[in-house]
């Protein structure tokens, strides 16, 4: 998959095909829809999200920024990504992504776009990953829901989180304990990556606390 965005980036510009009307220039709420719909697949430092389903945004466009590609390319490919999807990439009108019961087509449309111009403008950008550092992007201990969105919501749902992933299992559904849904983030398994090294104690201990505070069947 890495390398598809890498191929459809370079034959966008080989192209020459500019912005091509494709994304607007704005990113208002791209940064929220992003950890919701796809950090829990892919990795963006700026979002704090560190999913290794599908490939890692900054790797991914880490040679075009460092070689001054334009931005509106970027956003291109990954419009592009989201409208024609690569398996496992859900559609974009899937339930865990902007199902037609929720979203219009205009909205489905205004969704990508947002997400498009987010990732466009921090992926691989050391200035934008050095800010979301110091603003505590990610999410803290002292911020279970937000550690919430930046690592599972796109791959679990959660009605609390306002979340619809279908990846791994529904959480409104389990019923295990606090000890155990730890246990599982730290280590992962089942196609869940591990989180242990890159979450700390505190975080995964308040992240399992707040799921199984929140969660339907709690």
């Amino acid at each position: 998959m890495l390398r598809a965005l890498r191929g459809l980036l370079l034959a966008l510009l080989l192209t020459g095909c500019g912005t091509g009307g494709l994304a607007e220039e704005s990113a208002s709420g791209g940064e929220e829809l992003f950890t919701q719909k796809c950090g829990g697949c892919h990795e963006l430092q700026a979002a704090g999200t560190r999913g290794t389903i599908g490939p890692s945004l900054d790797a991914a466009f880490a040679a075009p920024r460092a070689e001054g590609f334009d931005e509106s390319s970027i956003r291109e490919v990954v419009l592009n990504q989201m409208r024609f999807p690569i398996p496992p990439m859900p559609e974009p009108d899937s339930p865990e992504m902007f199902p037609p019961a929720e979203y219009t087509d205009e909205e489905r449309n205004s969704a990508m776009s947002a997400i498009a111009s987010y990732v466009a403008s921090v992926a691989a950008n050391e200035e934008a990953i050095a800010q979301a550092g110091r603003d505590g992007g990610g999410g803290s201990a002292d911020d279970p829901e937000g550690l919430f969105a930046a690592n599972c919501a796109s791959c679990h749902t959660l009605a609390a989180a306002g979340s619809s992933g279908t990846i791994g299992p529904n959480l409104d559904e389990s019923s295990v304990d606090m000890a155990a849904i730890a246990e599982q983030i730290r280590n992962g398994g089942g196609g869940m990556p591990a989180f242990e090294g890159q979450l700390t104690d505190e975080q995964i201990d308040a992240l399992a606390g707040w799921v199984a505070e929140n969660r339907a069947s709690g």
